[in-house]
């Protein structure tokens, strides 16, 4: 447990150098997301109330590396912020929780036997399932708008050619369980 700390710390501090020439790009706006993500990252799974064992690990990871992440990087990139990096936050965020969803899916009977209270164990195996079918489909329209914004849409048709890989997805996610998940996990990756 020392050397997981001190590799905690390590990457922490490397964190902190690593950022310190985007907060000087970005401002404060980046020094607060920055910061939030030590806080949060350490609160996902430690501290008195474990956001990835109450339920609320999904929405942590739709906010962080999905909108907060794009948002961030977007407004490093221009200096600001419009609809378009929110539509690409967005889809994003929704492929995330697609691949937490799996993992919380495949992982359900030994957090269930552990207490972890991811959402799937909360709502049930049934929910999890139809969670992924959503965000799936909540990706594909916001792909749509932001094609739609850009006047583009050629992206969105690039994007469809992923339809294949998300109905095999949707099939895995129904058919099969356990580690046979852990195929389907690569192929949200």
């Amino acid at each position: 447990q020392t050397a997981i700390k001190k590799a905690i710390y390590l990457l922490i501090i490397l964190g902190i150098l690593c950022g310190v020439p985007l907060v000087i790009k970005g401002g404060w706006p980046i020094m607060i997301i920055g910061l939030s993500s030590f806080l949060f990252a350490y609160l996902y799974t430690a501290g008195p109330f474990p956001l990835a064992y109450h339920g609320l690990g999904d929405l942590f990871v739709f906010i962080y590396f999905g909108l907060i992440a794009v948002l961030g990087t977007y407004y490093l990139q221009t200096g600001f912020v419009d609809q378009n990096a929110i539509y690409l936050g967005i889809a994003i965020g929704a492929n995330d929780i697609i691949l937490l969803a799996i993992n919380n899916l495949r992982d359900y009977h030994t957090d269930k036997d552990s207490n972890k209270k991811t959402l799937i164990v909360l709502l049930g195996q049934q929910f999890g399932k139809l969670q992924i079918v959503g965000m799936l489909v909540v990706s594909y329209i916001s792909f749509f708008l932001l094609s739609s914004t850009l006047g583009n849409y050629n992206l969105f048709y690039n994007i469809l050619l992923s339809l294949p890989l998300a109905l095999l997805i949707i099939y895995d996610t129904y058919t099969v369980s356990g580690e046979k998940l852990n195929k389907t996990l690569a192929k949200i990756s």
